[in-house]
C-alpha cells in the first residue's frame, strides 16, 4: 500500500518549508550525515510522491528498507526540531512572534537546566523570561515559570517577598489558564457542531448560554489575550446562530474596547477578526454606512498577501456589492485579483476570489461596471468552472453561487437551449441539497430560476410565475436566514433584477 509523503510526513514538510523560508540553507547540522542532507533537499523540492518511492531511492530493494527509511525519517525530524531552537526569524515576523518564540524556547531550557541541576542559571533565565511572558500575556508560560520561581524562593534560596509575589502570580495565572482552557474547549465544540450538523437542536442553544455565563466570570475579571479571543468568539458565534446581529455588533465593540484599552498594538489579527465579524453583521443588517466606517480599519490590521488580508478585502468587497457601489467594490477587489500571490493561498480563499472575478465580469456585461476597472485577464465561463473544484464539490449550498453564475451568463447570452437542458439537474440539486433552513433563500432563488423555461424567457410571464418565490425570498431577509454569509456575494434580490433586465 502506498502512502503519500505529503500525507504521512506533512509535519516534516512543514518543518523543512519553515527552515527554507527562514534561510536555513547552509545546513551545518547535516554535515555529518550526507544522506540526511539529501533527504532534506529532496523533501524541500517535493522530489518523492510517496514514502515507498523515497525508501526505494535511499535503500533500493533491501528487504528491511521500510525499517531503515522510518529511522531516516525520524532522524530528519529530530534534527529539524533541534534547529527550531537556533533559527533566527526573518524580518517579516512580528515582534510578538519573536518574543513568544523566545519565551517558549527559554521555558524549555529552564526545565532542562533544572532537571540537570543547573539551578542558578535556570532561575536567572526564568526571572528574565517571565517579564517578557507577562508583557505578552503568555499565561501558560508565566504559570510554569512562576511555579519554578516560587518553589526556588520558598525552599532553595529563601526570599519571603519574592516567594509571596510568585505565589500570588501562580494563583492568578492558574485561574486565567482555567478560563482559557474552558474558552478553547467551548469554542472548539461550537465550531465542530456548526461544521458537521446541518441544523442545531434548539436545546443546544441553552447549553451554549450556560457556557457563556461560565465564561463571563472570567472575561469580566481577566483580560488575557487568549481568553478574550476564544471566549468572545463563543459569544459572537452564539448570537450569529440565533440571528441576533445587533448583539454581534455590541459584543464586537465590547471586545475591541478591551483590546484598545490595553494597547494591544501587537495583536493585529485579533482586532481584524472582531472587526471582520462586526462588518458581517452590518452587511446583514444593511447598515452599510456604519460598515464603511470600519472597512479600511479592518484591512489595516492585516499584512498584505496574508490570508487575513484577502478575507478583509473580500468582506469589504461584499459590503460595496450589497450597497450597489460597484466601482468601489471593483477597486478593492482589484488589489486581491492583481496580486501574484493569490494563487498561493488556500483553495477556499483562491476560489472565492475567482467567484468574485466572475461576478465582476458579469457586472461589466450588464453595463453596471466599466471593463477598465477589472484585471485584464480574459474571462471564460468554462475555464472558471474548472478552476473552482472545491466549491463545485461542496454539497452544503455554497456551490449554489456557481450554478447561479452559470445561469446568469447563459441568460445574458440568450442561450435558452442550455438553460432548458439544466433545469432537470437544477431541480434534483435543489431537492437533494437545499431542503434545510440554512439554504432557504437559495432554494427560493433556484425555484425562481426554474420558471425561466416555463415563461418562455419572457419578462412579464417570468415575473408572474416567479412572484410567489420572490415574495418568500423577501419574507426571509439575510438577517433572518440561517445561511453561510459567503453564499450571497451579490444579494439574490439584486440578481433577480438583473435577470428581469436580461429578459427585456
Amino acid at each position: 500500500m502506498k502512502f503519500l509523503i505529503w500525507d504521512i510526513v506533512e509535519e516534516i514538510y512543514q518543518l523543512v518549508n519553515f527552515m527554507d523560508k527562514n534561510k536555513i540553507r547552509h545546513l551545518e547540522v547535516f554535515k555529518d550525515n550526507s544522506r540526511l542532507k539529501e533527504f532534506f533537499e529532496a523533501v524541500r523540492a517535493k522530489k518523492f510522491k510517496s514514502d515507498e518511492e523515497a525508501a526505494e531511492h535511499f535503500f533500493g530493494v533491501h528487504p528491511y528498507r521500510s525499517i531503515y527509511y522510518s529511522r531516516l525519517k525520524k532522524q530528519l525530524r529530530e534534527r529539524l526540531v533541534n534547529l527550531l531552537f537556533i533559527v533566527e526569524f526573518n524580518d517579516s515576523t512580528t515582534q510578538l512572534h519573536k518574543e513568544a518564540h523566545l519565551c517558549f524556547k527559554n521555558a524549555a531550557a529552564v526545565n532542562i537546566m533544572l532537571q540537570k541541576f543547573l539551578r542558578k542559571a535556570a532561575i536567572e533565565l526564568a526571572e528574565e523570561t517571565i517579564k517578557i511572558a507577562i508583557k505578552n500575556q503568555l499565561t501558560d508560560v508565566t504559570l510554569l515559570l512562576a511555579r519554578h520561581l516560587a518553589n526556588h524562593y520558598g525552599g532553595f534560596d529563601q526570599d519571603k517577598k519574592k516567594f509571596k509575589t510568585y505565589n500570588e502570580l501562580v494563583d492568578q495565572c492558574y485561574i486565567i489558564v482555567r478560563g482559557e482552557i474552558l474558552a478553547e474547549r467551548y469554542f472548539s465544540e461550537l465550531l465542530s457542531r456548526k461544521e458537521h450538523e446541518k441544523t442545531l437542536d434548539p436545546s443546544y442553544y441553552q447549553k451554549v448560554e450556560g457556557y457563556i455565563k461560565e465564561l463571563r466570570y472570567y472575561t469580566d475579571r481577566y483580560e488575557s489575550m487568549r481568553l478574550l479571543s476564544f471566549a468572545f468568539n463563543v459569544y459572537i458565534d452564539y448570537y450569529i446562530m440565533i440571528l441576533d446581529f445587533p448583539s454581534v455588533i455590541r459584543v464586537c465593540e465590547e471586545v475591541l474596547n478591551k483590546l484598545g484599552q490595553k494597547h494591544y498594538r501587537l495583536h493585529r489579527s485579533a482586532n481584524h477578526l472582531f472587526l471582520h465579524k462586526q462588518l458581517l453583521a452590518y452587511i446583514i443588517l444593511q447598515e452599510y454606512e456604519k460598515g464603511k466606517e470600519i472597512v479600511h480599519q479592518s484591512i489595516g490590521f492585516t499584512e498584505k498577501d496574508t490570508n487575513n488580508w484577502y478575507q478583509a478585502l473580500n468582506r469589504a468587497t461584499v459590503l460595496y456589492l450589497h450597497c450597489k457601489n460597484y466601482d468601489t467594490a471593483a477597486e478593492l477587489a482589484s488589489q486581491a485579483l492583481n496580486s501574484p500571490n493569490l494563487s498561493k493561498q488556500t483553495p477556499v480563499v483562491a476560489e472565492q476570489w475567482k467567484i468574485n472575478e466572475a461576478l465582476f465580469h458579469y457586472l461589466v456585461l450588464r453595463g453596471k461596471l466599466n471593463k477598465e476597472a477589472l484585471p485584464t485577464r480574459d474571462f471564460r465561463i468554462k475555464r472558471f468552472l474548472n478552476e473552482v473544484p472545491a466549491y463545485a464539490k461542496d454539497k452544503r449550498g455554497r456551490n449554489i453561487t456557481l450554478i447561479v453564475i452559470q445561469m446568469l451568463y447563459l441568460l445574458h447570452s440568450k442561450d435558452y437551449d442550455q438553460i432548458i437542458d439544466r433545469v432537470d439537474s437544477l431541480k434534483q440539486y435543489a431537492y437533494r441539497h437545499l431542503q434545510q433552513d440554512s439554504t432557504y433563500r437559495s432554494n427560493c432563488f433556484i425555484k425562481m430560476l426554474l420558471q425561466l423555461p416555463n415563461s418562455y424567457h419572457k419578462r412579464v410571464a417570468f415575473e408572474r410565475k416567479a412572484l410567489p418565490f420572490y415574495q418568500k425570498l423577501l419574507a426571509v431577509p439575510l438577517s433572518k436566514a440561517q445561511q453561510a454569509p459567503e453564499i450571497e456575494t451579490i444579494p439574490y434580490e439584486t440578481l433577480y433584477e438583473f435577470i428581469c433586465e436580461s429578459l427585456n
